[in-house]
């Protein structure tokens, strides 16, 4: 079911990187306000993530279960917002592509995704 997650290159493990450097495309020549609500969805996530787990080490450290089910829970939540807010599900689906990264503790994907989810991330700092 997730073996996008393994380390070595797989089709399925290609289709998330192609999906992320797809929808990355595309925000670049998005309406910043665009931008902005997908790092606003971002932010959110993150502080949740921080709240719950403390670091992407702790989560790392829980039960690779638990794990799956944080990722399922976000898939769903991706899920129920896609029709309301397009650009919230965006930064969902960038959101778990990071987490699946995690999972995976696939170094060179969070090496492809972490830049560019720090990027929408303060651009939707709404504080900063």
């Amino acid at each position: 079911m997730f073996r996008f997650f393994r380390k070595k290159p797989s089709s399925d493990r290609d289709a998330v990187v192609e999906d992320f450097r797809r929808a990355t495309a595309a925000l670049k020549s998005a309406e910043p306000t665009v931008r902005m609500a997908v790092g606003i969805a971002i932010n959110t996530l993150s502080t949740a993530f921080a709240y719950t787990f403390k670091s992407a080490e702790a989560f790392q450290a829980t039960p690779y279960e638990q794990q799956i089910e944080y990722l399922k829970k976000l898939r769903s939540a991706e899920e129920g917002i896609v029709a309301k807010d397009k650009a919230a599900a965006l930064g969902f689906g960038l959101f778990k592509m990071w987490v699946g990264a995690l999972v995976a503790k696939d170094q060179e994907l969070l090496t492809l995704i972490k830049p560019a989810i720090a990027q929408l991330s303060r651009e939707g700092d709404l504080l900063g």
